[in-house]
């Protein structure tokens, strides 16, 4: 067999290739190990100003800090009220650890300090892992750790800031575009009353649903209304609906607050099956504001159990904006 000069060449492309695929690689992993931080500022919050700026002490001295990468509503209004009252709920009187960027100094404050808040030392990924593990347990430390990423997951804030201070920007524009619960309202044509509304991502089921029901997703609802009153309950999104087993109209489901089992009581309208209303609201409604999961088991008539798994970290922001 005769080795041509345009095979060898051919061989060396490949293997130049190959060695540079490998070089990106050890770079970009070494790059991993390193990318949270390992000093950290340690400081007690002594004042919330508004969401995004805190006071803390830090030593013997107060120094006031603007969150780097978020943006919250003014405190003039409603909604910046609100979140101000959650950060101070949050925050006040607490540990937290600072982490600086680029630009530390406000440039339209000179008494401000620029900084990421950790609510705890976030852990660097082992060294052994691969590239694609190390990204996750990076990503899985900023959501459950940092502050300011906690802000705009649960939707009380949205991203903001500019460069330079843009080392997490990625991940916090990936979080706000992840589904979260919103605000609606309908008005009364006839009364003017308007009731608001608190609805949920729309999930799936865990396990897949037989025809003609395999497409049936459900969301939590929670309605407030303006002449006061309200409830709680599951839309079932389907063009065929099944029915709950039931004893007199009502109907004992198991559910899971995070790792908490509990039962609650619901009825399944007739005219409107696609409905399924709580009885026990207002423990229910205190329960989504307190917890980060809840999943249903709905026990319905042919099919058999069917389970809704819904993620609640942005439920509380969405019932504050109704006054829940």
């Amino acid at each position: 067999m005769e080795i041509t000069l345009e095979a060898i060449r051919g061989w060396v492309a490949l293997f130049l290739l190959a060695l540079l695929s490998w070089i990106l690689d050890v770079n970009d992993s070494n790059s991993l190990n390193s990318f949270l931080p390992s000093e950290l500022t340690e400081a007690t919050v002594t004042n919330v100003v508004d969401g995004s700026t805190l006071d803390v002490l830090i030593g013997d001295k107060t120094v006031r800090i603007g969150l780097i990468g978020v943006n919250t509503p003014n405190t003039d209004t409603k909604e910046g009220k609100i979140t101000k009252n959650f950060v101070q709920e949050e925050l006040l009187n607490k540990k937290v650890y600072l982490e600086y960027d680029k630009e530390k100094q406000d440039i339209y404050r000179n008494d401000k300090i620029l900084a990421y808040v950790w609510l705890e030392k976030p852990t660097p990924p082992k060294s052994e892992l691969e590239p694609h593990a190390k990204r996750q347990h990076i990503d899985n430390e900023i959501r459950t750790k940092m502050f300011n990423a906690k802000l705009i997951l649960e939707g009380w804030a949205r991203v903001g800031g500019d460069s330079p201070n843009v080392k997490y920007k990625e991940y916090f524009e990936k979080y706000q575009k992840e589904d979260k619960w919103f605000v609606d309202f309908s008005v009364d044509k006839i009364t003017g009353h308007v009731s608001f509304f608190v609805i949920s991502p729309s999930v799936s089921s865990s396990e897949p649903i037989e025809f003609p029901y395999k497409n049936m997703k459900c969301c939590v609802i929670v309605q407030a209304k303006e002449e006061g009153g309200y409830s709680a309950g599951l839309g079932l999104l389907a063009d065929f609906v099944p029915y709950l087993e039931s004893v007199s109209g009502l109907t004992r489901i198991r559910v899971k607050w995070d790792d908490e089992l509990g039962k609650l009581t619901v009825y399944q309208k007739i005219d409107y099956p696609d409905v399924i209303i709580f009885l026990e609201v207002e423990e229910f409604i205190q329960r989504l504001k307190t917890h980060k999961k809840l999943l249903i088991e709905l026990p319905f008539n042919r099919i058999g159990n069917v389970y809704y798994e819904f993620d609640l970290k942005s439920a509380r922001s969405a019932l504050a904006q109704i006054g829940l």
